[in-house]
């Protein structure tokens, strides 16, 4: 696939996972005088890194083996796993965000170790997917929104 395509394509995946970050954290929004678009797919993928950090707090210990479990339970193995995992407590720690509940948990979400920005952004997509499509994500944030944990 020609890379102009590649990069595009990318940046329409990351759009939901992206505008539901931006719109809970527009302060992580970087200006850019560029307008190519390695550029702009490269902010989009900060960006989303920044909001994650910004939720962790936000997010329950036990939603991690919670979502994992779950996970398991629905057969998902290797990379997908992975991204579901991530996309859903994505999607926990910002529907707790939303409903107003206090920052008050220190877990983080896991990353994985990525060796260049090209595996960066291929994870990515396939968390934005599972974050736009996985019946898990939303059933989790359901769950654990409004699960008060002390």
């Amino acid at each position: 696939m020609a890379e102009p395509i590649r990069l595009a394509l990318a940046y329409r995946r990351l759009g939901p996972l992206w505008r539901a970050l931006h719109d809970a954290f527009p302060q992580t929004h970087l200006d850019s005088p560029s307008h190519r678009l390695s550029v702009l797919l490269l902010r989009r993928v900060v960006e989303i890194r920044d909001g994650q950090q910004q939720l962790q707090p936000y997010l329950p210990p036990t939603a991690i083996c919670a979502i994992t479990q779950a996970a398991h339970a629905m057969d998902l193995t290797g990379k997908e796993l992975e991204a579901t995992v991530e996309a859903a407590l994505i999607s926990v720690a910002l529907a707790r965000y939303r409903a107003g509940l206090p920052a008050k948990f220190g877990s983080l979400m896991p990353s994985l170790p990525i060796d260049n920005v090209k595996q960066e952004i291929v994870q990515l997509e396939r968390v934005a997917i599972a974050y736009a499509r996985s019946p898990l994500t939303r059933a989790m944030s359901l769950v654990m929104a409004q699960h008060d944990e002390r």
